[in-house]
């Protein structure tokens, strides 16, 4: 079973453009883990038929953290609709977890993939980034070389999440 987890903070409109691209995806269930927001983001999606979930407290971490235990699909999709990830990458995540994977993520740093600091002169965050994906792969992956460890854009087996029993707040849930 598939679950889309939509992982919001004042993102009404990205989701009004979003919204119909993403409710004709194949999956079994879509809920939202929101952050508080004041702009109208929730009543979209409740109006919409989508479920949405209070954080208990803030931070990217706990947003995948509740997403997870409110989840009722063994494979789990986050995605954010702010304008930062294509939707189109959604399935191609689904595909790999029900092909075995036991994580998939969405990658900025392939042939292809667009990074938001393309272009610059001086991409400060996009060499960070990379650095600390060539730190991760050398010191603990054991698979696949992974390009792009720090992007929430992924999927996950829900069992499995569950087991690393999380801690992180913030945006480190993603390393």
């Amino acid at each position: 079973m598939r679950t889309l987890v939509l992982l919001t903070w004042d993102e009404r409109p990205g989701l009004e453009v979003l919204l119909p691209r993403l409710q004709q995806l194949r999956v079994d269930e879509m809920l939202c883990v929101d952050g508080g927001s004041q702009d109208g983001t929730r009543e979209l999606l409740q109006d919409r038929g989508i479920r949405v979930l209070d954080q208990p407290r803030r931070g990217r971490g706990e947003a995948f953290r509740v997403g997870a235990a409110h989840a009722r699909g063994d494979y789990l999709v986050y995605f954010s609709p702010d304008g930062n990830e294509d939707p189109n990458d959604i399935e191609k995540l689904f595909t790999a977890l029900e092909g075995g994977a036991d994580m998939a993520i969405a990658s900025r740093f392939l042939p292809g993939a667009r990074n938001e600091e393309d272009g610059q002169r001086w991409p400060l965050r996009k060499w960070v980034n990379l650095a600390f994906t060539w730190i991760a792969n050398v010191l603990w992956n054991r698979g696949h070389w992974i390009s792009d460890t720090i992007n929430g854009f992924r999927g996950i087996r829900r069992q499995l999440f569950l087991s690393l029993d999380t801690r992180s707040m913030g945006y480190t849930i993603e390393y």
